[in-house]
């Protein structure tokens, strides 16, 4: 779909910058959605993913996994 909707941009005149920055945040939702999938596998498979590189936010791709209990 991002590939599509890229190539429609360049084939089109002048295409807007809002339409870019679409696509873009699209891209990128998509593959953090891949990610997340990726580590839901990674539970189901009785692992846990990386804490350093997990994904616990979709809208905030910086955020950190809270640690709970005691040290």
């Amino acid at each position: 779909m991002i590939s599509n909707a890229r190539r429609k941009l360049t084939s089109s005149d002048g295409p807007s910058g809002r339409a870019r920055a679409e696509i873009n945040r699209l891209e990128r939702l998509a593959v953090r959605t891949s990610k997340i999938a990726e580590q839901c596998w990674q539970r189901l498979a009785g692992t846990t993913p990386d804490g350093s590189t997990r994904v616990v936010s979709l809208h905030d791709p910086d955020a950190r996994p809270i640690v709970k209990g005691c040290p």
